[in-house]
């Protein structure tokens, strides 16, 4: 609920590194049961500026 505070623990099991370095390793994260129905609220904007790269992208996909 807004203004409580929650703690998600993530586990990673069997992290490929063949490479050396997890981050290239793809990862699937299960959510379960940690997102619930709220009653509405208006919650401030924010902005919120995004970077990429469109070669590596188009690369990595």
């Amino acid at each position: 609920m807004p203004n409580e505070p929650e703690v998600i623990s993530v586990i990673w099991v069997n992290v490929g590194v063949a490479n050396g370095d997890m981050q290239f390793d793809n990862m699937e994260v299960l959510w379960k049961d940690a997102f619930m129905e709220a009653k509405q609220t208006i919650l401030p904007s924010k902005i919120v500026t995004i970077e990429y790269d469109p070669g590596l992208t188009v690369g990595k996909n």
